[in-house]
């Protein structure tokens, strides 16, 4: 695998992280900026917040359908796991710090959750698991998101 080719991977998934669904979803429904109201991310849950369960859903598969897809092409580029974790990681970074919105992004949650699905399955689910467990506690203390 070239150098270029790593480089141009590791640019693409930050500038497709960079593309943030919760942000043109609550632009496009009302008109809004997403980071305004809630908890001022452009993530999933405040833009559950915002447009209710439908756009929540819309935001996570969207979201998360980037970290698999740049995870993905790592791997149909069969780059080393290193590099593929790497590349999922620049996406999570474009998700958070998007450039074209000032730096101000989601949690980066969803594109991470894309990334692990393609590049470690297996271990997402007892991640999955503890999460729903822990967040299932402490719900009526904290607010997600």
């Amino acid at each position: 695998m070239s150098s270029w080719t790593l480089l141009v991977l590791l640019v693409a998934g930050y500038l497709l992280g960079g593309f943030s669904a919760g942000f043109w979803l609550v632009r496009w429904r009302t008109g809004g900026d997403v980071r305004s109201q809630g908890s001022g991310s452009t993530g999933a849950t405040n833009v559950g917040r915002v447009l209710g369960s439908g756009g929540f859903a819309a935001a996570l598969l969207l979201d998360a359908a980037k970290g698999a897809l740049v995870a993905g092409c790592a791997r149909w580029l069969d780059v080393s796991a290193a590099w593929a974790f790497g590349v999922g990681l620049a996406v999570i970074v474009g998700h958070v710090w998007p450039i074209q919105l000032g730096f101000r992004g989601g949690k980066g949650v969803a594109p991470m959750l894309g990334a692990w699905l393609v590049l470690a399955p297996l271990a997402l689910a007892p991640c999955l698991l503890a999460a729903v467990v822990a967040l299932a506690g402490l719900r009526r203390w904290v607010i997600a998101g």
